[in-house]
Parts: structure tokens; C-alpha cells; sequence
């Protein structure tokens, strides 16, 4: 009887080395994946034109600015406001709005490109979210090949929308 114990726990013993032999190893680590931020919405804040070697007649002009996005995963479009601040928005006002062409989100940075149809320019707003409420960076205008404006831009969200799916 005694041999049989034994031989069964030398069975129980191997069942067990055999099953750790056959576990797959644990996945490999993967990098910390950054989450995208939500960006859709309505965004209300200020652009500055500074410094001030191209648009000397605008030097430190600030006007009120409005973004409404939305989001389809990493991708952004919308509508762009200016309004008057301590100045009238480039052109006596005739650029106040505009088309956010294209856009993107990646981490907490945003890219958008706004196409305005009064003077043919392209504006490139370049900056990063802070919160789920702030955003702000620097932005670059050209007209026909040449920059024309260059400053900063600061927006606080006033309402979102869901991220739409892609």
C-alpha cells in the first residue's frame, strides 16, 4: 500500500511541474497609452498678436475668439468667431469667422487649422488643454504663401459635447 502512496504523490507532484511548464508567460508590459483629450464643444476666450514685427499695426491687439468643435476620435472640425477686443479682428473685422478645416487632439495636444474666407488665410492654433476646461498655445496666420499674424490664444470651455465615435 505504501508504494502505491508514493507513487501517487510522485504523479500529483509531476501533474503540477507539467502544468507550471505549460503556462504561457505573462504579456509583455505595454507603454502607457495617453488618453486623448475631449475637445468637442463650445471654447470662448482671447488670441494676442504678439510679438508684434509682422502685424505692427495690430501690436498687442487682443480679440475675442470663439471655437465650436467637434470630435471624431483624434479628429477635430468646426467654426471659428472673432470679435472685437481692444481692436477690431484683422481687416476692420472682416475676418470674424471661419471654418476649423481640420484638427487633431493627441494626448493633450490640439492642432487646428482655421480657414478664413475674407482674406484667404490660414490661421495654425497650436497649444495644449490643461484641464477639461482650458486650453491655450500659440497660433500663426498666412495669406498667399506669407505670414501675416503670430501670438498666443487662451480659451475656457463653456459647454462640451460627446467625443463622437469614428
Amino acid at each position: 500500500m505504501r508504494g502505491w502512496s508514493n507513487r501517487i504523490l510522485l504523479l500529483v507532484a509531476l501533474a503540477g511541474i507539467a502544468r507550471c511548464g505549460t503556462t504561457s508567460p505573462p504579456p509583455p508590459a505595454q507603454p502607457n497609452e495617453i488618453a486623448t483629450a475631449a475637445v468637442g464643444g463650445l471654447w470662448t476666450g482671447t488670441m494676442q498678436v504678439s510679438p508684434c514685427e509682422l502685424a505692427a499695426v495690430r501690436c498687442n491687439a487682443v480679440n475675442n475668439v470663439t471655437f465650436t468643435l467637434t470630435q471624431y476620435g483624434s479628429q477635430v472640425v468646426g467654426d471659428y468667431t472673432c470679435t472685437a477686443g481692444n481692436t477690431s479682428c484683422r481687416h476692420g473685422g472682416a475676418d470674424d469667422s471661419g471654418k476649423v478645416t481640420s484638427g487633431s487632439v493627441s494626448g493633450n495636444q490640439i492642432n487646428l487649422l482655421v480657414k478664413v474666407p475674407a482674406d484667404v488665410s490660414e490661421c495654425f492654433y497650436n497649444g495644449a488643454t490643461s484641464s477639461s476646461a482650458q486650453a491655450s498655445g500659440v497660433y500663426v496666420c498666412y495669406s498667399e504663401g506669407r505670414m501675416i499674424e503670430e501670438g498666443v490664444w487662451n480659451v475656457a470651455r463653456q459647454s462640451s459635447e460627446e467625443a463622437a465615435q469614428p
